[in-house]
């Protein structure tokens, strides 16, 4: 075990930055891989928690700094000490407004959700399944259950929502959790650029920051408007699962053009963990990542040199990684299938499955074509860089551009392969309409590509900061510009520090207005102020809602696993809530004729009933 040696750097912003990131994944590592652990086992509560959710945090913090075998920390360090007083007050400049900025207009709104503006309307997949997952696995311990809305996918993040709820009994901390997953998302795009490129650090901060409030500003022929638009969506995983992915790119054994490889065991394996446990599709980025090491290691063993290092190295992945991975074993064993037929039917509308589908070449957005465009520009330069070798040492062209490594443009393609396959990035609902790329799933793309731009513009952006910093005036202008784009970037979004107290009603209900009757705001009302420690199906609307105070009720939709539900255990219903009603346009619609059947009101009796919705007991 390589040791990385006394760290007295954090006298350093930069150095000090990347602590703060890795102390996060470990923190986010400890949690979720207990929770894993926990909930299968079926302990998943305080006190296992906090005792064995601590010792991984320890664990894991230790490891991280005493363990430098890929040499990543040492070579960080040595590239700190040579940075320290670059740029000097613009440098200074760009850590101020960057800090500030983001810290005002993203985490303080997000930690005080539901009592700020954004997300006062919560996302039909929060309410959905992801909400009711998290409170599932708080009540119950386990997530062995498989009645609930897609419980076969694994629950990363949803642990994080239920720990928080293990911690207030409340959503207090979902708001919390969610200002976590964007630190982690600046973080790790800032910390790419900082291993890539030999820019200040303030610098590079800076320019994240513009990156990730851009589309704040600008979204039409902006590529980076959907990472502040995930940074603001409650209750969603898209922007979990790119930071955790970005994440892994820092410490994976991949480097600029003309630097050794380093790379960080412990914190790649963190990383593959969390994405393991977070959302499948996430391994199509990270798991080509592990094949340098795995050559690596075979190679060792092979010629029988470190072996001991070698299966030492080995066994701490697997120790690491595996558990992450348990929701396989439960879905094995309870549906004896890795997913339902249901959800294999969302391959259909990814990009990979409709590339030969008119439909998709007919309606292909710009944005697609630019991002397509740039991503076979930057590897063309990858590969020109690497025909050219000596040739281009010290040659005008590299005095100009920052040319991409091939592995930089090897994890580039990966990306960009990870996004074609994902469900539902070309259509929703039908192949057989205009595309509709789902750029949520390709924050991960954009936000990569956006870091090899700033490498490939590295030169010229050195060239600028060293002429401003020839004068002091031209200094002060730049600190000025910085001070003001950060400035304009807090005004365009002041009133994200507004506090409505109203907004609470979020948590309570899917309507902003009332449409019941009788007194009640809506169905999901009457249902938490008259029904409790029930049995509740709900169709059409949100199983969040429908948990009553302390969530005392046990929602359920009868229909998953989709295609599989005969193999589970359902719960019996023994009232029944359904809405009528269009939830694009919460205008009231014609109920389903099923509700007038024989069949139906044979069994259920209605008891409460408004424009929107119904809510039956069963005779």
């Amino acid at each position: 075990m390589k040791k990385t040696g006394r760290l007295t750097s954090f006298h350093n912003p930069s150095l000090g930055m990347f602590f703060l990131f890795a102390g996060l994944v470990c923190f986010l590592f400890a949690v979720i891989y207990s929770a894993q652990i926990a909930a299968f086992l079926g302990i998943f509560r305080f006190l296992p928690m906090a005792l064995f959710g601590g010792f991984v945090l320890v664990g894991a913090v230790w490891l991280f700094f005493r363990w430098d075998e890929g040499g990543l920390l040492a070579d960080l360090r040595q590239r700190d000490e040579r940075a320290v007083g670059s740029m000097g007050w613009l440098n200074a400049a760009g850590w101020l407004v960057s800090v500030l900025v983001f810290f005002l207009v993203v985490l303080l709104p997000l930690m005080r959700w539901p009592f700020s503006p954004i997300s006062d309307v919560l996302h039909w997949d929060a309410g959905a399944y992801h909400f009711p997952k998290a409170i599932e696995l708080y009540k119950s311990g386990t997530y062995w259950d498989l009645s609930i809305p897609f419980g076969e996918y694994p629950n990363g993040f949803e642990s994080l929502l239920a720990f928080g709820l293990l911690l207030t009994g409340d959503e207090t901390l979902f708001g919390t959790v969610h200002a976590l997953i964007a630190l982690l998302a600046f973080l790790s795009i800032w910390g790419l650029g900082w291993r890539y490129t030999r820019l200040p650090g303030g610098i590079l901060a800076f320019l994240t920051l513009v990156m990730f409030l851009s589309g704040s500003i600008v979204i039409a022929n902006n590529p980076w408007w959907i990472v502040v638009d995930q940074a603001f969506v409650i209750g969603k995983n898209d922007l979990l699962t790119a930071a955790v992915v970005l994440a892994g790119l820092v410490f994976a054994p991949i480097g600029p053009r003309g630097q050794r490889i380093a790379f960080h065991l412990p914190g790649l394996a963190f990383c593959t963990s969390l994405i393991l446990a977070i959302k499948p599709v996430g391994v199509y980025a990270l798991l080509p990542l592990w094949l340098p090491l795995l050559f690596r290691w075979g190679k060792s063993l092979w010629q029988r040199v470190n072996v001991r290092q070698t299966l030492l190295s080995v066994l701490f992945s697997a120790l690491v990684t595996v558990p992450s991975a348990l929701w396989i074993v439960r879905n094995l064993v309870v549906i004896h299938t890795l997913f339902p037929p249901g959800v294999w039917e969302y391959n259909e509308w990814s990009i990979l499955n409709n590339l030969t589908n008119p439909y998709f070449y007919n309606y292909l957005p710009k944005l697609f074509l630019f991002v397509l465009g740039v991503t076979g520009g930057l590897v063309l330069l990858a590969v020109v860089g690497r025909l050219g070798g000596k040739a281009l040492q010290g040659g005008r062209l590299e005095r100009w551009l920052g040319l991409p490594s091939i592995a930089q443009a090897l994890a580039l393609l990966v990306l960009f392969f990870s996004f074609v396959v994902t469900p539902q990035t070309a259509f929703y609902g039908s192949n057989q309409q205009p595309t509709q790329i789902g750029w949520r799933f390709g924050v991960a793309l954009l936000s990569y590509l956006f870091v090899l731009l700033v490498g490939l513009a590295g030169p010229l952006i050195q060239k600028a900061l060293n002429w401003l910093n020839n004068r002091r005036w031209r200094m002060l202008a730049g600190v000025t510009a910085v001070v003001l784009i950060g400035g304009g970037l807090f005004w365009q979004n002041r009133d994200l520090l507004k506090i409505y107290p109203g907004n609470d009603i979020v948590l309570r209900d899917q309507f902003r207005e009332p449409v019941g009757v009788d007194g009640y705001f809506s169905a999901y009302d009457f249902v938490r102020r008259n029904i409790h420690d029930s049995v509740v199906q709900i169709e059409h609307g949100l199983m969040y809602y429908v948990y009553g105070e302390k969530y005392t009720n046990r929602p359920t939709k009868l229909h998953y696993p989709l295609g599989l539900e005969s193999m589970v255990a359902q719960r019996d219903p023994q009232y029944y809530v359904t809405f009528c009603a269009n939830f694009w346009t919460y205008q009231p619609e014609e109920c389903p004729d099923y509700l007038e059947a024989p069949s139906f009101t044979e069994r259920w009796q209605l008891i409460y009933q408004d424009d929107y919705g119904r809510v039956y007991k069963r005779k």
